[in-house]
């Protein structure tokens, strides 16, 4: 509940301060994608990965994916949490180079 109440104050603090940035550099968000779903996106997938690397402090399971994924890989906490790392580096790369190609895409002539 924290994470969600920290990530809906970034997203309305995004509108109210980082929005007009944007404007001053010719940078169009139309439909506040980054707002929404960006900047609250990174906030939960670093919390996903420092959650990831603390230590079981129960001591009733012995891996992270037997308490949060009922089996698996048994992955200890600093594997789990690069993995977690890993995805979240491909995810925002797939964003970044998709945004690209379809800003690209936009500027071509057809659509002018």
């Amino acid at each position: 509940m924290i994470i969600g109440t920290l990530a809906g104050m970034i997203s309305v603090l995004g509108f109210h301060f980082l929005l007009p940035k944007l404007k001053q550099y010719r940078l169009h968000d139309t439909c506040a994608v980054n707002n929404l779903h960006g900047i609250p996106g990174l906030v939960a997938g670093v919390t996903g990965i420092i959650v990831a690397s603390i230590g079981n402090r129960s001591g009733s399971l012995t891996s992270l994916t037997d308490a949060c994924c009922g089996g698996g890989k048994s992955r200890n906490n600093s594997t789990q949490s690069a993995y977690q790392a890993t995805a979240r580096g491909l995810t925002l790369g797939m964003a970044v180079v998709g945004g690209l190609i379809t800003g690209f895409m936009l500027r071509l002539p057809i659509f002018a």
